[in-house]
């Protein structure tokens, strides 16, 4: 990839890629590096075409800063096998997944779970001109910060989702499943006031995730559950590049 990082650690691998904790030699700090399988383990590298609309992807990535997002350090495309790669900040935590072995989340932290999952899609939808869920939504890539780290639930771009743009990008299916997972509702008949209003919420989901908005996704849910109306999205991107960041660098 590039001799600016150090790698110190693999921290995970599957079937769409592999993460390592990475000493940045640039800014001297720890930083995770995620190199995509575009293909699957066995498959090749993005072609010309694709490297181009992955770095576009990125450029537009480049300077945002969220509390519940992992901001993008740099990122490119190898070039000996044209892999994807991306370098995010690295916070210290467990993924959202241990939290869920022994039992479901509460109420009020599944319903900040999913506020952030669509406020930071909405955030990265804007940004990119194209609505869709660009964060990942598997609860083992869902990071729940350590204390004193000053963070709670964050979240992974995904670029690598800008090349395979569809319907189902468009949809909000992905926040449906991870709505039943981390409740334990998955297959289950829920009630309009279970989770404080949350069940009758994933019921109007199930039948909207198709032709719903981020926007009347995040509307609905707040008033679902008796919370303050949502930010407004271009406020969002306000804030967003407002905070400090830190800039993009071809690797």
């Amino acid at each position: 990839m590039t001799q600016r990082f150090q790698i110190e650690d693999l921290i995970a691998q599957d079937a769409s890629g592999v993460v390592f904790r990475a000493l940045d030699l640039e800014t001297n700090t720890v930083v995770a590096v995620r190199r995509f399988f575009p293909f699957g383990a066995d498959g090749g590298g993005l072609n010309e075409e694709q490297q181009t609309a992955y770095n576009i992807a990125l450029g537009r990535l480049a300077g945002l800063n969220h509390p519940s997002m992992r901001s993008v350090i740099c990122g490119g495309c190898d070039a000996i096998d044209g892999m994807p790669y991306i370098a995010t900040e690295w916070i210290p935590g467990k993924p959202l997944g241990t939290f869920l072995e022994n039992q479901p989340l509460k109420p009020a932290e599944a319903i900040n779970v999913i506020t952030s999952a669509l406020e930071v899609s909405e955030l990265l939808s804007r940004v990119l001109a194209e609505e869709g869920i660009w964060v990942e939504t598997h609860v083992q890539t869902i990071v729940v910060g350590d204390e004193g780290t000053g963070r709670g639930v964050t979240f992974w771009i995904s670029p690598l989702k800008w090349l395979s743009r569809n319907d189902e990008q468009n949809s909000l299916d992905t926040i449906v499943a991870l709505t039943e997972e981390i409740m334990g509702w998955k297959g289950q008949t829920v009630g309009d006031n279970s989770a404080r209003g949350l069940g009758g919420w994933l019921k109007w989901l199930r039948s909207a995730s198709k032709t719903t908005t981020l926007g009347e996704a995040r509307e609905m849910l707040a008033a679902s559950t008796g919370m303050e109306p949502p930010t407004p999205s271009k406020q969002l991107v306000r804030q967003a590049a407002a905070r400090p960041s830190v800039p993009l660098k071809a690797m």
